[in-house]
């Protein structure tokens, strides 16, 4: 009995320090990491082929070296208890999901804010005050939404900040060799 005493006392701690995720706190977008099905950093191969087309018909790389998909899924059609999706984007690195695009109603910006502040808690900045642009930054998560006056859309980006990172990285890599070259010449 002695020795069970001592075990519980020993690994306890451990239990006590492993608390759930709360709603409504940022460690929820961490740990949901992307929209309903869809996960970042997932290999876009991993999405049913059925869901995916190339946007705008034609397959082709952007100057980031990443290819835009529409997702196609008639079981996804709100963002939000009251608000419906208009559109679904995915934009994949190395064939991996790197951003989540999912474009609604302007009017339904507010009811958006809402459940998103609901999910993941006050948003950690708001890069214009002036703006309708609000920002959430976990540890591997960025998402931004914004809903302005001046377009008839909103629009929630879900960022993989470890893909992002790499992005930048070559893309710094690729504007030095060019200013290597044209510094030759």
């Amino acid at each position: 009995m002695k020795q069970i005493i001592v075990l519980l006392m020993a690994i306890g701690p451990m239990f006590g320090s492993s608390q759930p995720c709360r709603v409504g706190t940022i460690d929820g977008l961490t740990r949901a990491n992307g929209f309903n099905q869809l996960i970042l950093g997932q290999e876009i191969k991993q999405v049913s082929h059925h869901k995916l087309s190339y946007l705008e018909q034609s397959p082709g790389f952007d100057a980031d070296s990443c290819i835009f998909y529409q997702y196609n899924e008639d079981d996804v059609q709100q963002i939000s208890k009251d608000a419906k999706i208009k559109f679904i984007a995915v934009r994949a690195y190395k064939y991996n999901i790197v951003n989540i695009y999912v474009i609604f109603n302007r009017s339904d910006g507010f009811e958006v804010l809402n459940d998103f502040l609901a999910r993941y808690g006050q948003f950690t900045s708001r890069p214009d005050a002036y703006a309708d642009v609000f920002e959430w930054d976990s540890s591997s998560v960025h998402l931004s939404l914004k809903y302005q006056l001046d377009i008839n859309f909103g629009i929630a980006v879900y960022t993989c900040k470890a893909l992002d990172e790499q992005i930048k990285a070559k893309s710094k890599q690729r504007l030095l060799q060019q200013k290597t070259l044209a510094e030759g010449n």
